[in-house]
């Protein structure tokens, strides 16, 4: 997993900004561009029919702030994909020193695809979206429950063994990560 990063720290979103680094995030590089448009067609409304020097400047200093948080949301996604394919690395290691006993010296690719992208860090509480949010442990998620480890929710995934037309009802997933 890598411990260092070229991103800066995360910094509170601007007051009064409409972009949301989560939604632009979620919605993938064309939720970015949307975002950036969005940042544009707000700016251009707070300087609408000044025609003026400053209004030209109020539009230049509202894209720049939307690029800063484009990159700053890039970043945070940068950081999280690297603390994810640590998560991934440790259940392989799991995996396979518990082999002897689960009867699976590897987990299905489908499993290991979804480990490997669905953001742990969206089905925790604030405090734990940092780098612990991708430990292979149990964290806390409220009144007294938890968010199961990641190794264990892969295994029990892994170990379902559901096919592309299965219909399945699971009950009292918590957090809904499963």
């Amino acid at each position: 997993m890598r411990t260092g990063s070229s991103c800066p720290p995360p910094r509170a979103k601007a007051s009064g900004a409409r972009f949301s680094p989560r939604a632009a995030l979620t919605g993938g590089r064309s939720g970015l561009v949307r975002a950036a448009a969005a940042a544009d067609r707000t700016a251009g409304a707070a300087s609408a029919g000044s025609g003026s020097i400053m209004g030209a400047m109020d539009r230049t200093v509202a894209a720049a702030g939307a690029l800063l948080l484009l990159a700053a949301a890039a970043c945070a996604q940068s950081s999280f994909d690297a603390q994810r394919a640590g998560m991934v690395e440790a259940i392989i290691r799991d995996v396979a020193q518990t082999s002897a006993y689960t009867g699976r010296s590897s987990l299905d690719d489908r499993v290991m695809d979804a480990m490997r992208t669905v953001p742990r860090h969206e089905f925790v509480p604030p405090e734990f979206r940092g780098a612990a949010a991708y430990r292979n442990r149990p964290l806390p998620i409220g009144n007294g429950q938890t968010i199961s480890q990641p190794y264990i929710v892969a295994l029990m995934s892994d170990l379902a063994a559901v096919d592309a037309n299965a219909v399945v009802l699971e009950i009292g997933t918590g957090s809904g990560y499963q």
